[in-house]
């Protein structure tokens, strides 16, 4: 078995260094979970794949002790633990590792974002059976998010029953092969309920009068290294050549601050990708050129980045035209940010990208 544990580590660091949690949780909640297989690759076994399991978490909630805990109503981080049962043996059992956060949209209506680690227990053994063909690794990149809805039983948020409806999405970023990556809908049934510990405020306080914040609009370029396998040529033949290639995604855009807890902007974005020139020897130069335009929600020095782009030249590679971004970065100044970030083409990560970022 081989396995890449420290590419995510990165995520659990950042929440932990950010929220400063109290020793004791502020809540716990419990939940069943049903889904499916959301099909892809147009294979036959995920057609009718459903799935069943639970899921954990211990949540600490946030105090008011800052401007954007108020103004995102007090979020609550967490580290989430959950088993998935998939029908059809297609990778095995779905087992997840998290960090998470959890805020409130409107009323008790809430967002739940989840990244960490997705382990299955039955990939890809270097067959060519055909149910078993999407993840070649037992541990994988995970993300995890979707809406929540509380049913309070008092005035109080806790104790709470609540329903969920999410996304989970599981690859590997091609740091193993194959790299078909799984996505599943999920529906929750569960239940919040309080520690003995008592957090600081309530969950609904208002936001105070917005601090002093000057807008701004700031050019800005990055760049995000990454390494990749060599990918197989098709879905059924498979070259195990354990063999990685660089990949690295360059950017300039604008990046216009709107207010102290979001902001949005444009890129130029230049991927590129050596491995290519492997499965596609005409590729000489496999450098593909994008627009791209991205949204960002701040909570203190953590950012969440959201983009979609699009391929200026036809990407033979993928045979895809479209491409999304999902990245967390922590400012260590305040023009200047490292992270983490994935870069998907839908159903799989084409690649990680760590990123350094600078405002000029």
């Amino acid at each position: 078995m081989k396995s890449y544990p420290h590419i995510w580590i990165v995520f659990l660091l950042l929440f932990s260094i950010h929220t400063q949690p109290h020793a004791q949780p502020s809540h716990y909640s419990a939940a069943l979970t049903a889904g499916r297989v959301i099909p892809v690759n147009g294979s036959r076994y995920q057609q009718f794949t459903p799935t069943i399991g639970i899921d954990m978490a211990a949540w600490w909630q946030t105090d008011t002790n800052a401007y954007w805990k108020k103004y995102w109503h007090q979020p609550s981080f967490g580290v989430r633990a959950a088993y998935a049962h998939i029908a059809n043996s297609i990778v095995g059992e779905r087992i997840e590792l998290a960090g998470a956060l959890d805020f409130q949209l409107w009323k008790q209506l809430h967002f739940t974002y989840s990244l960490g680690f997705s382990f299955f227990t039955n990939p890809n053994q270097r067959s060519h059976l055909d149910e078993n063909i999407f993840i070649g690794s037992y541990l994988n990149c995970l993300i995890n998010c979707g809406l929540t809805y509380y049913f309070p039983f008092s005035h109080s948020s806790n104790p709470s029953a609540f329903v969920a409806l999410k996304i989970v999405h599981a690859s590997n970023g091609y740091l193993y092969k194959p790299n078909h990556g799984l996505n599943f809908v999920q529906a929750e049934l569960g239940y919040k309920f309080p520690s003995h510990h008592k957090p600081t405020g309530n969950n609904l306080v208002q936001p105070d009068t917005e601090p002093q914040f000057e807008r701004s609009t700031r050019p800005f370029i990055s760049i995000a290294p990454g390494a990749v396998m060599r990918r197989e040529d098709d879905i059924g033949s498979f070259d195990y050549v354990y063999k990685y290639y660089f990949a690295y995604t360059l950017q300039a855009g604008i990046i216009r601050h709107v207010h102290p807890c979001y902001s949005y902007g444009a890129s130029f974005d230049v991927s590129y990708n050596f491995s290519h020139t492997i499965t596609a020897p005409d590729h000489q130069w496999p450098a593909y050129p994008a627009l791209s335009a991205f949204g960002e929600i701040h909570w203190g020095n953590l950012s969440l980045r959201l983009a979609g782009a699009h391929y200026l030249g036809y990407y033979k590679q993928n045979w895809e035209q479209y491409y999304e971004r999902v990245g967390l970065y922590y400012n260590i100044t305040s023009t200047q940010r490292i992270g983490v970030a994935m870069k998907l083409h839908y159903d799989h990560i084409d690649f990680i990208e760590w990123t350094y970022h600078i405002e000029l």
